[in-house]
């Protein structure tokens, strides 16, 4: 599913495996549960290890990625991991992937 088709509108795909590709945008500093993946036109979509299961390395940003998981609705709860660096937060959007899977390759050639 491209970023930004699934931006657009995520509860269409709420409860259904998609597979997103992109570039890592941003990636969570605490434990590297979540990724921020960024289409070539700067749309990004949220991807979370909602169990922890699939963490990312913390250095990772710049790089390209797919990810595969559930789409999933998010409702407010408390943050369950150390945070790590000091201003360090998790974003919680009303829609991520629930990451079942992740595969970093190489940054893009510029």
């Amino acid at each position: 599913v491209p970023v930004a088709r699934l931006a657009q509108a995520p509860a269409k795909f709420a409860g259904k495996t998609v597979r997103i590709e992109g570039t890592v945008a941003e990636v969570c500093q605490g434990r590297g549960c979540w990724v921020r993946v960024q289409d070539e036109k700067g749309q990004t979509f949220l991807a979370k290890s909602l169990d922890e299961s699939v963490l990312l390395p913390k250095d990772c940003a710049g790089q390209a990625v797919v990810v595969q998981g559930v789409v999933t609705a998010l409702k407010p709860a408390a943050h369950d991991h150390e945070e790590g660096a000091e201003g360090h937060s998790c974003p919680t959007p009303d829609y991520v992937v629930s990451t079942q899977g992740i595969e970093l390759r190489p940054a893009p050639k510029k």
